[in-house]
C-alpha cells in the first residue's frame, strides 16, 4: 500500500484551497475510496516560504505535496541550521527553494531538457517529483521530503565547469531522495541507486532509493527496513563507489538478501525492459 498522495489528488486539493495564502493552513475532511470518515482528518499546510502546499492525514497515514507556481514571495526566515554549502537554512520553515524556479520545460535551458530528455524522463514525472530549473544559475533543483516536509534540496550543475551537485538540507539523515512507490510497512524487494533520475526512473517498476551522492546513513538503512530483497546499483565507475556498494549491502543483509548489480552504464541509461531484466535477472 502506497503511503503518498497521488500527483491528481494534490492538484485537486491545492485547486479546492487555492485562497490559501503562505503560513495559512486548513482542516480538510479525507474522504475518499480508500480513507473513509467523518472527521477533518487531512491538514494542509502552505509553506509560510518555501511556495509548497504540504498535505497528511492521519486516518489513512498518506501524505504528499504541491509545487505552487509561480512562487510566492520567498524571503529568509529566523532559525537555526546548516546546509551542505555553508550558508544557513531554516529549521522552522524546511529548506527555502531557491527564488524564480520554474517547472515548464519549455522554459528550461536546453542542456537540462537533454539531461533528463536523455534519462526518458517524462514531463509528467518531472511534475510528481517536483523538480524544477533554476534559470538565474542553470541549474536543475532536485528536492527530497521527508514526512511530507522539505528537508532538502540538490542543485544539478549543467554548465561547463559546474559543480556536479550542491547539496542542501537541515536533516541530512533523512535526505532522502525515493520513488513514490516505497511503502509503509516494507514489501518484496527495493532498489538503491546513486541518484534521482535513476530513482524515478527504476522506480516505475520497484521501490527505490537514491543516495545523492552522500554517505549512507543511519536514516537511508531505517527506511529501507522491512524489504525482502535488496538491489544495490550505483554508477559503479570508481573505487569509492564499489566500497559504498559493499557498504550498503553489508548494513542491508541484517533485513533480508542483498544483491550488487554491476553495469557499465547508469540505472537512468537503460530502457524499462532493460532494467526489469537486471533486477528480476539476478
Amino acid at each position: 500500500m502506497t503511503s503518498r498522495l497521488s500527483l491528481k489528488e494534490m492538484e485537486e486539493l491545492a485547486g479546492r484551497y487555492s485562497w490559501l495564502s503562505p503560513g495559512e493552513s486548513v482542516r480538510h475532511n479525507h474522504n475518499t475510496e480508500y480513507c473513509s470518515g467523518s472527521s477533518r482528518s487531512m491538514l494542509l499546510k502552505y509553506g509560510e516560504s518555501n511556495g509548497i502546499i504540504n498535505a497528511s492525514c492521519y486516518r489513512c497515514g498518506r501524505s504528499g505535496f504541491y509545487v505552487v507556481t509561480p512562487f510566492p514571495r520567498i524571503e529568509k526566515a529566523k532559525g537555526k541550521g546548516t546546509q551542505s554549502n555553508g550558508n544557513k537554512c531554516f529549521t522552522n520553515t524546511g529548506v527555502v527553494l531557491p527564488r524564480g524556479c520554474v517547472t515548464d520545460l519549455s522554459e528550461w535551458s536546453p542542456r537540462a531538457r537533454v539531461w533528463v530528455g536523455r534519462a526518458g524522463i517524462t514531463r509528467e514525472e518531472l511534475k510528481e517529483y517536483g523538480l524544477m530549473y533554476n534559470p538565474h544559475n542553470s541549474k536543475v533543483v532536485i528536492p527530497s521530503f521527508y514526512g511530507g516536509n522539505l528537508v532538502g534540496y540538490q542543485e544539478r550543475g549543467l554548465e561547463e565547469g559546474d559543480i556536479k551537485y550542491i547539496t542542501t538540507t537541515c536533516d541530512a539523515a533523512h535526505m532522502i531522495f525515493r520513488s513514490k512507490n516505497t511503502v509503509v510497512n516494507g514489501g518484496s524487494k527495493a532498489v538503491v541507486v546513486e541518484d534521482a533520475l535513476s530513482a524515478i526512473k527504476v522506480g516505475r517498476h520497484y521501490p527505490t532509493y537514491a543516495l545523492q551522492g552522500v554517505n549512507v546513513t543511519d536514516g537511508l538503512i531505517a527506511a529501507l527496513r522491512g524489504y525482502k530483497h535488496y538491489y544495490i546499483w550505483l554508477d559503479n565507475d570508481n573505487k569509492n563507489v564499489k566500497l559504498r556498494q559493499l557498504d550498503i549491502a553489508n548494513r542491508l543483509s541484517v533485513f533480508g538478501d542483498t544483491s550488487i548489480i554491476k553495469t557499465e552504464r547508469d540505472p537512468k541509461e537503460h530502457s524499462d525492459s532493460g532494467i526489469l531484466e537486471k533486477i528480476n535477472g539476478d
